[in-house]
Parts: C-alpha cells; structure tokens; sequence
C-alpha cells in the first residue's frame, strides 16, 4: 500500500473566482475558511475584478476548500464560476499562513515602494509586480 494515506499528499492549485467577489468580504471568509482547514496560501483582488490565488495542503482538504470557492464564498458574493490550474502535488508546502495580498496598483506610484515590495512579494512569485515596477 502507499507510504501515506491518498487524502495526506499535498497538493498546490492555483484558483480565480468569476462573478460578484469584489466588495463583499470575500478575502477575509476565503483566509478564515481556509485556516479553519489547515490550508496555506493567498487570496488577493485582480483589476479584472475576479479573485485569485493559491491553495497548499492535504489533497481532501484542499477539494473541500475548492467546492467552497465554487459553491460559498462570502454570505454576500456570487460566484459565476471558479477555475481552477497548475494543480501538482508538492513535497512541502511553501507559506506558513493563509494570506491576503494587497493588490498591486497601490505599488505603482513610488519606485522605492515597488523594489521594497518586490523583495517581500518575492517568494510568492506575483508577477504582477513586475507590472508595477517597470512602469
């Protein structure tokens, strides 16, 4: 048999929301929803006015946070459709805590800001803040 029960492995998915997401608390029920399950990752608005964001830990509890991404969310949002990419299973999660990311227009007005942030956002790999710094 395997080493590890099948619901142990740890998985990493990447995710957007579509729909009503923005405005209506959604970050904060998302970072409470997913440390009640012992998940990691971030959650963070897009300019396209969709959510996005990352989810890490034990496969059961990750498809139980994505059918609350898909299903739930905040009491006030509508969720038109999640979607969900680049799910691989990894050797060890890579945060310690389930994050909200500030977005990053807010960056984009001060270089030494940009290279400050860059330097924190770093390990999260958002790309978007290379947007912000090449401007």
């Amino acid at each position: 048999g395997l080493s590890m029960a099948e619901g142990d492995t740890l998985v990493s998915v990447d995710y957007e929301i579509f729909g009503k997401v923005q405005g209506v608390f959604f970050h904060q029920h998302t970072q409470d929803e997913g440390k009640k399950l012992g998940l990691v990752g971030w959650v963070q608005n897009t300019d396209q006015g969709t959510v996005q964001g990352q989810l890490q830990g034990p496969i059961s509890k990750v498809r139980h946070m994505q059918e609350w991404l898909e299903t739930r969310g905040s009491p006030k949002s509508h969720i038109n459709k999640a979607n969900f990419n680049n799910e691989k299973v990894i050797l060890k999660l890579d945060y310690s805590d389930f994050q909200i990311v500030k977005q990053c227009p807010e960056f984009k007005f001060s270089k030494i800001n940009s290279v400050v942030w860059f330097s924190l956002l770093i390990e999260i790999e958002l790309l978007c803040v290379n947007v912000s710094i090449s401007q």
